[in-house]
């Protein structure tokens, strides 16, 4: 078989047995819509506990994180945070990750990543980027990144889960995404759901069933 449509049939099938394992995903559609509805100047502490506190402990499974004594209060610190940050936030909303320039953007990214993640962590950090812009913050993890980053070695004194390393994960979504465009378009439609949030369910499955398909 041809590499590449060996590579296109991997991604498929592992984005199907990931929607097959999670059916029902309300967890993740519902905030996702309802943060979409927000705007963020006037974001306010409630909705912080009613959409991502709901996001981050549901979904993302993330309360025993959050619920330690380091992240006391990150509610209110987020509110602030997502107020401060949010005219760059609302600009990315209307991006896709796929069709910009990333290196226009470095300095905006880092420094927003940088800002939540003082509060919340590296993980939940870019799970709630992700929640206010879904077409363009990629969901990562420890795997996940572990895996990816592979891809960028190269990068001198690279530090995990830093600011350049999301910047840099980034830009190997970005590639993995404008390299299979077509199969993450068509799946997108499928499930209904952004690319985004495609690529993240096919890393997501691999990582954690790399025998799977034996």
């Amino acid at each position: 078989m041809d590499k590449r449509l060996l590579s296109e049939s991997i991604i498929r099938v592992n984005v199907e047995k990931c929607e097959e394992k999670f059916v029902r995903d309300s967890d993740y559609r519902q905030p996702v819509q309802y943060m979409g509805n927000i705007t963020l100047k006037d974001i306010t502490e409630r909705d912080v506990y009613m959409i991502i506190e709901y996001y981050l402990y549901t979904w993302a499974r993330m309360g025993r994180v959050l619920g330690r004594d380091k992240y006391l209060g990150w509610q209110a610190k987020l509110n602030t945070s997502i107020r401060t940050g949010q005219a760059k936030l609302e600009e990315f909303r209307s991006c896709e990750l796929s069709t910009v320039e990333l290196s226009e953007y470095q300095v905006d990214i880092m420094t927003l990543y940088n800002s939540l993640n003082s509060i919340i962590g590296p993980i939940a950090t870019a799970k709630v980027l992700h929640l206010i812009c879904p077409n363009f913050f990629p969901l990562w993890d420890n795997g996940i990144a572990d895996g990816l980053r592979v891809e960028y070695a190269g990068v001198n004194d690279l530090e995990s889960f830093s600011a350049q390393d999301y910047f840099e994960f980034m830009k190997a979504i970005q590639s993995l995404l404008g390299k299979y465009d077509e199969l993450w378009s068509s799946l997108s439609k499928l499930y209904n759901k952004g690319k985004l949030k495609i690529v993240d369910e096919c890393l997501w499955y691999i990582v954690r069933t790399p025998f799977a398909l034996l």
